[in-house]
C-alpha cells in the first residue's frame, strides 16, 4: 500500500510539473522584467528593489548603486528588446530565462553616448508564498555589439538641426530633416508654420535624449522636452514635459531624416 502511495505523489509531481510555469506564471514574470526594465533606466529605487529577492545577491548594494549614477554619469538609457524563458524547477519553484536588451550611457564629460545592443542576461525567478521574484541576474560575456559614435554624430547633428529650425522658426531648415517618406510631412510642416503664426515665440527646451536602437539603416530615439511658449501680447506658457519617439533613415546622400513619430504618425 506504501508502494502505490509513494507511486500516486511521484505522479502527481510529474503532472503538476508539466504545466509549471502556467500561463499566469509566465505573465508575471514577463511583467517582472518590464519593470525591472523600466527601473533600471528610470533609476526608480523603490521598483528595483521590488523585485529582487531577498535573497538575491548584495541586494542593498545593488540598488544603492542607482544612487551615485548622477556622480559620474550625465543619463543612462536601458531598452529590454526580448525574453525567453529556457528553463524551470517545479521543485525549486524557479524559472529561468534570457533576456535581451540594449544599453546606453553618457559620462558627464562625454557629449556622445556610449551604446551596446543585443547584450544578453540569464536571470532566474523565484515563486515566493505571494509572488515571483527575481533571485539572480548573470550578464552572458561577449554578448552585444558597441554602436559606432560617428553613428551617433551624424544622428544627433540631424536631430539637433531640427530643434535649432523650431526655435529660430527656420522653415527650410526645418523641412530638411523630414522625409519625403514621412506620410504626415505637410501636416507637419503646415502646424508649425501655425504656431510659428501664433507664437511670438517657440522655444523647444531638451530635457533628456535617450537611444533606442541604432543601426547603419535605422535608429529609434525618444526625446523628453519641454516648450515655452509666449504670446504676442508678452505673455508666457510653460508646457509640461512631454516625450516624443522619433524614427530615422539616412537619405541617399547619408543625412538622417524623421520618417515616423511626428504629427501622430
Amino acid at each position: 500500500m506504501r508502494s502505490i502511495y509513494l507511486a500516486v505523489f511521484t505522479l502527481s509531481l510529474i503532472f503538476s510539473g508539466c504545466s509549471f510555469p502556467s500561463q499566469d506564471d509566465k505573465e508575471n514574470i514577463t511583467a517582472l522584467t518590464d519593470i525591472y526594465a523600466h527601473a533600471f533606466d528610470t533609476s526608480d529605487k523603490k521598483s528595483l528593489y521590488y523585485v529582487l529577492d531577498e535573497d538575491f545577491p548584495q541586494k542593498a548594494e545593488r540598488v544603492k548603486q542607482i544612487e551615485y549614477r548622477g556622480v559620474y554619469l550625465k543619463d543612462i538609457s536601458f531598452h529590454k528588446k526580448d525574453f525567453v524563458f529556457t528553463d524551470s524547477s517545479f521543485l525549486n519553484k524557479t524559472v529561468t530565462g534570457v533576456m535581451t536588451y540594449n544599453v546606453s550611457y553618457r559620462k558627464k564629460e562625454e557629449q556622445l553616448p556610449t551604446m551596446q545592443q543585443g547584450k544578453k542576461r540569464i536571470i532566474v525567478f523565484q515563486k515566493g508564498r505571494q509572488s515571483w521574484k527575481i533571485l539572480s541576474m548573470t550578464n552572458i560575456k561577449e554578448s552585444g555589439k558597441s554602436v559606432d559614435k560617428q553613428l551617433f554624430f551624424a544622428l544627433y547633428q540631424s536631430l539637433d538641426t531640427r530643434i535649432e529650425a523650431m526655435n529660430n522658426k527656420d522653415m527650410e531648415l526645418f523641412a530638411t530633416v523630414l522625409s519625403s517618406t514621412l506620410s504626415t510631412k505637410a501636416e507637419v510642416v503646415e502646424d508649425l508654420q501655425k504656431s510659428i503664426d501664433t507664437f511670438k515665440d517657440i522655444v523647444y527646451i531638451l530635457k533628456e535624449r535617450h537611444p533606442i536602437e541604432i543601426t547603419n539603416k535605422r535608429a529609434i530615439v525618444v526625446q523628453k522636452y519641454e516648450m515655452r511658449l509666449t504670446l504676442p501680447d508678452g505673455t508666457q506658457q510653460k508646457v509640461p514635459v512631454m516625450a516624443e519617439k522619433l524614427v530615422l533613415e539616412p537619405n541617399k546622400s547619408g543625412k538622417w531624416q524623421i520618417v515616423d513619430g511626428l504629427g501622430g504618425s
